[in-house]
């Protein structure tokens, strides 16, 4: 009989509700005995689905991650609620500190810390990243997306699954399970969990903090749930989408970053925008609609050897029947 491969995991913990209510859950649940039993019902809704997780993805170690971004003075209240999870499991944990540039964006802090992730996840070995992503995240980033022009795959960027990243919080987002901040305070309350939330978060400097604060001011939890559907089944249809645009990916598909420019301008406008938009986010980033609309045009009417420069990737008309798009600087 053929055993499955045990998986091992880096976890984000920021010392936040979020991440602490994540790493206790995962700790807690890998030091329960394999044939451990729990209540029923069970006394919230995170322990029997980080069980099922941990079960179905075969982990058997995580260590943890804090990153400093060198931005707070007060740190040290984050260090603290973080050692006391990994103290009380004797855990492995990373403490590293970044310096973020001056007038540093949300996007570009978040990149300089997934890549600091991916150093300590690579440098122990480690198969994936663990974060705390939950259905209020998702509610958010559809917000920012849709503002910032994204159209419908805004909807659905957050994953359980995605790049090598798990989210355990959303695991069973698109069949309607979902874990809000206020699960996640209640499963704080249960286990006499500590946590120190991120002064910044107060900030309206943010995009992210106005929006969070707005939603919570200004929308109701019958009213969160509804969106959470919504939400929910706009994930389901573009997952539908993404497999047929690599089914037509496949048909338009050259050599290595090359596609056929003839068979693709033949296509519906909606499909050339989908598939559009997934290989620009997967050569560039910060897609957006007119992004995508201009990479569509460009492609159906420039010359042969022009090029049409997007953040991050560029799309080049290599003859009359083939077009590339590949990352910034690569050709």
């Amino acid at each position: 009989m053929t055993q499955t491969k045990q998986s091992t995991a880096l976890v984000a913990i920021s010392g936040g509700l979020d991440s602490i209510c994540l790493a206790h859950s995962l700790l807690l649940g890998l030091s329960r005995p394999r044939n451990f039993k729990p209540t029923e019902p069970p006394s919230n809704v995170l322990d029997p689905l980080v069980a099922d997780f941990i079960q179905q993805q075969s982990i058997n170690k995580v260590e943890l991650a804090y990153i400093d971004h060198s931005q707070r003075a007060d740190t040290n209240f984050d260090i603290k609620a973080v050692r006391t999870i990994s103290d009380k499991y004797s855990t492995t944990i990373h403490i590293s500190k970044i310096d973020l540039p001056k007038d540093c964006s949300e996007e570009q802090a978040r990149n300089l810390r997934y890549l600091e992730l991916k150093r300590i996840r690579l440098d122990r070995g480690l198969d994936y990243l663990i974060t705390a992503h939950h259905a209020d995240d998702v509610i958010e980033t559809a917000i920012i997306n849709l503002s910032r022009g994204t159209g419908p795959k805004g909807l659905s960027s957050l994953r359980h699954h995605k790049n090598g990243t798990w989210r355990p919080f959303l695991i069973n987002f698109t069949q309607g399970t979902f874990i809000t901040k206020e699960d996640l305070e209640e499963y704080a309350q249960e286990h006499q969990l500590s946590w120190h939330e991120d002064s910044t978060n107060n900030s309206y400097l943010y995009l992210r903090n106005r929006i969070r604060h707005r939603l919570k001011e200004q929308i109701s939890a019958p009213q969160k749930q509804a969106i959470l559907k919504i939400l929910a089944k706009a994930e389901q249809t573009n997952q539908e989408l993404e497999e047929q645009t690599k089914l037509t990916l496949k048909t338009l598909s050259l050599k290595g970053n090359t596609y056929k420019r003839l068979l693709f301008m033949e296509l519906d406008m909606d499909v050339k925008r989908h598939i559009i938009h997934s290989l620009i986010s997967d050569n560039g980033y910060d897609v957006n609609r007119q992004a995508v609309q201009r990479a569509v045009d460009f492609i159906e009417t420039a010359a042969t050897k022009k090029t049409l420069q997007l953040k991050g990737c560029d799309v080049y008309i290599s003859s009359k029947e083939s077009f590339q798009i590949y990352p910034a600087r690569q050709k």
